[in-house]
């Protein structure tokens, strides 16, 4: 038989039961004046879609209120006085650049109003506060400063945009801010989500002791500022940040910590002006600072840059000079490339090149070359074969076949003259902008494509820019393409203001660059429409300047390329160089195989290579410091004598314009 329970005990354990179900639970009458007092911070959403599907959208599949709500919530903000509400700067960044409608505020009565003035901001404490233009008169939230450890506390916010929740936690610890230690996080484990930040964090009796801004990464812990460090800033606004560059070709670093201080109050529209310049302003200074310290072994200088000189690399693709692990420079033309194949002979290719692609695409027969340049929709659609992108709806993805015209279009020109279409598509409902860097040549485009979210697109758009600098590619193309291509002036390089290009069908080809000339007939090699010409392009020494120009050519006969000619420009190699490249050189001069006036048969190819001239004439005094390779090829079997016959042509046909000896 049990003893009864003390009617005293049985009390007290009731009461501490009902105690222990109420702790985390905020009484009605502070529910309802934190409600009142906490807001959402919205944006509008884009009224326009710039893009096309391959089917319509199952917008059916989406949650009723992501489909019917005209605005995205972004994140939460609360009322600290009149007409003075508070939220975290990051939140307000979101809307300094961006496809979607400035930051407004949000009440429970689903009525939207707009930010009026900010008058404190600090981007290192992470706090805004403003006014609103058109709110009506709301309780403000009291404040406490010396809140006490392992007290009770409620963090309020937009949680994932689905309205203010209130969830209870503890104050567990006061940790120093991570980098200078100049104030003290309160760090709580109430649960906090995507949209909390700028939200109040309560006492238990709902008083504000703090601003919710971050989540721990790696434990269930999250941070607030202080209150205290908001009410005792300075009507101004303040922007600290330490930033780091590298550019994309090489293994270099540099950073910087910078501060500025302006007057509030100011419009938001001010405010993210403002923001906006002091980053992208540190960003130029850090790579300015970065290629002042470095431009001794930034390409094209350095020894380890050397070997490009002495190299002649064609490719059709567009190739990034980059260092690699050893300090040597090199070209690389991207990794996992994925090809699509396009009517009358066109394709798209797209490389990887870090977060970068590289593209290439070859103009199909039956397209006008000049609507070829000048359509950026056609461009973007000719990509997006290759290069998948898919919209997420529900639990389906619908693939974009088309972003429209380029919301901006406009021309860069690089170092070396090259003049590269700047074009910008939006994405709307993303937020994102993709970026394309395309340099015309003959048979088409090379290029260098990004994306990023539309706040952001400052920093892989200047990494482009700088991404042309380190560009090599040569230029192919049909001599049909060719015509087309040099008849529009504005978008050929500057260097071929010095190149002159002649031919007649069934007659005669020539070519005139600075440092050599070459020519040659139809009775020597074919020269139609579908004859082919890629002129090789490359870094030349010229005393303390570097140019890119003509080094060398290959013409072949037609589409079949049964017939080829090739010559191409070598120079002495520079002290410093590994010793094979002497070796090359030397046997280059001794004009021992390939270049030995010899013919070669393989796999059904004929070839024979030289120096120029051929025959050899009488050996100069001096060393040359240049020679020119000629190589003729053609499918069959020929014999010896009418191949050297041949080759003595050709040489007839190239003029060495430089002096051989300096």
């Amino acid at each position: 038989m049990r003893s009864p329970v003390p009617l005293q005990v049985l009390c007290c354990l009731v009461l501490f039961a009902s105690s222990l179900a109420t702790a985390g639970t905020p009484s009605p009458t502070m529910q309802a004046r934190v409600r009142a007092a906490t807001f959402e911070i919205v944006m509008k959403k884009p009224e326009t879609d710039s893009l096309t599907y391959e089917r319509p959208l199952p917008l059916e599949l989406l949650p009723y209120k992501e489909r019917n709500d005209p605005y995205i919530s972004i994140g939460s903000a609360f009322a600290i006085g009149e007409n003075r509400f508070v939220t975290a700067a990051h939140v307000l960044s979101l809307g300094f650049r961006t496809q979607y409608g400035p930051p407004a505020l949000r009440g429970a009565d689903g009525v939207v109003h707009a930010i009026d003035q900010i008058h404190k901001y600090s981007s290192a404490q992470d706090f805004a506060v403003f006014s609103c233009a058109d709110c009506n008169a709301v309780a403000a939230l009291e404040t406490y400063r010396t809140p006490e450890l392992d007290s009770q506390v409620f963090a309020v916010g937009n949680a994932l945009g689905e309205g203010v929740v209130i969830r209870d936690g503890l104050l567990t610890s006061m940790t120093p801010e991570f980098r200078d230690g100049k104030w003290k996080w309160l760090r709580f484990s109430a649960a906090a989500s995507p949209g909390n930040s700028g939200g109040p964090l309560l006492d238990a009796q709902g008083r504000v002791i703090g601003i919710v801004l971050l989540k721990s990464e790696s434990e269930n812990l999250n941070y607030a500022l202080p209150i205290a460090e908001l009410l005792d800033a300075p009507e101004a606004g303040h922007l600290d940040t330490e930033m780091w560059y590298a550019l994309p070709v090489v293994d270099l670093r540099e950073s910087d910590r910078r501060k500025l201080d302006f007057p509030l109050p100011k419009s938001l529209a001010e405010v993210g002006a403002i923001s906006t310049e002091f980053f992208e302003q540190l960003h130029d200074d850090l790579s300015t600072e970065l290629k002042r310290k470095h431009a001794a072994t930034l390409f094209p200088n350095g020894s380890g840059a050397a070997q490009l000189f002495y190299v002649n690399v064609p490719t059709e693709s567009l190739a990034i000079i980059a260092r690699g692990a050893d300090g040597t420079w090199d070209a690389y033309t991207g990794q996992n490339p994925q090809t699509a194949q396009l009517e009358d002979n066109g394709y798209v290719i797209k490389s990887d090149f870090g977060r970068y692609l590289l593209i290439k695409i070859r103009r199909p027969d039956s397209t006008d070359a000049a609507r070829f340049y000048a359509d950026s929709k056609a461009y973007l659609d000719t990509l997006l074969k290759v290069w998948t992108w898919q919209r997420h709806v529900g639990r389906e993805k619908v693939r974009i076949t088309s972003m429209g015209e380029a919301a901006t279009d406009s021309i860069f020109v690089d170092e070396y003259g090259r003049k590269w279409q700047l074009r910008t598509w939006n994405c709307e409902y993303q937020d994102v902008v993709v970026m394309s860097l395309a340099l015309p040549t003959p048979d088409g485009y090379v290029g260098i494509v990004a994306w990023a979210k539309t706040a952001g697109q400052f920093d892989p758009l200047s990494d482009m820019r700088a991404m042309t600098r380190y560009s090599h590619v040569s230029y192919s193309g049909s001599l049909e393409q060719w015509q087309a291509y040099l008849a529009m002036r504005d978008l050929r390089p500057e260097s071929f203001e010095n190149l002159d290009l002649a031919f007649e069908y069934g007659n005669r080809l020539e070519v005139r660059a600075p440092r050599f000339a070459f020519s040659y007939t139809h009775a020597q090699q074919k020269i139609a429409p579908d004859s082919r010409l890629m002129l090789m392009l490359g870094f030349v020494r010229d005393g303390e300047h570097v140019r890119w120009e003509p080094t060398g050519l290959t013409a072949v006969d037609d589409v079949a390329e049964r017939n080829a000619i090739a010559i191409a420009r070598r120079a002495a190699p520079e002290a410093g160089l590994p010793q094979s490249f002497m070796i090359d050189w030397q046997n280059l001069l001794a004009r021992q195989h390939p270049f030995d006036g010899r013919m070669e048969e393989l796999q059904g190819v004929t070839s024979i290579g030289t120096i120029h001239p051929f025959p050899a004439g009488k050996r100069q005094a001096a060393e040359p410091k240049v020679v020119y390779t000629l190589v003729r090829a053609r499918q069959g079997q020929f014999k010896s004598k009418a191949m050297q016959a041949e080759l003595k042509q050709w040489s007839r046909g190239l003029q060495v314009l430089e002096s051989p000896v300096h």
